[in-house]
């Protein structure tokens, strides 16, 4: 079964960055409200990766979520509203957390772009996170890929994962 890392596509031009978010963890589920300035050129994209030191935040468009909770039952998430004082808009995000799987076979100069993972530690899990310097990233399975892809979704690219 073929997997792959989920990341931000570069080539998108002005998407929505949320500048005014604030790390939370997923246990408070109370959700939260961002006020943004969107332009007529944001692209609102279905994956958003915020970077915190030694912590990445997942945020995923109700699209996406939606998929994920096709695939994984015990989804950990808290809802986010994206708002435009200016302008009445309102966008639906998702924080999202999966369950981190110690399942790299550690290589030289190895970065996200080119992971290595061991299949018996996999356990044909669907979707899971991993731990690579100090940073998760979210693994899916080829079926998972699919299913969004289909929903032609936007500022997500699939990174193919080599699996020994």
């Amino acid at each position: 079964m073929k997997y792959y890392c989920l990341a931000k596509d570069d080539r998108m031009r002005k998407p929505l960055e949320l500048k005014n978010y604030i790390m939370q963890g997923t246990d408070d589920l109370s959700g939260l409200v961002i006020y943004e300035d969107f332009t007529a050129a944001t692209k609102m994209v279905d994956y958003i990766q915020k970077r915190f030191l030694f912590n990445a935040n997942h945020i995923v468009s109700d699209m996406v979520k939606e998929v994920f909770n096709l695939y994984e039952q015990d989804l950990k998430s808290n809802v986010i509203f994206v708002m435009d004082p200016f302008v009445d808009k309102q966008y639906v995000y998702w924080e999202v957390k999966f369950d981190l799987i110690e399942c790299l076979e550690y290589k030289r100069a190895m970065t996200f772009r080119n992971l290595i993972l061991n299949t018996n530690k996999i356990n044909n899990r669907k979707i899971f996170s991993i731990n690579l310097e100090k940073q998760n990233h979210i693994i899916v399975r080829f079926d998972v890929a699919e299913s969004i892809m289909r929903r032609f979704p936007l500022g997500i690219k699939f990174l193919n994962v080599t699996l020994v």
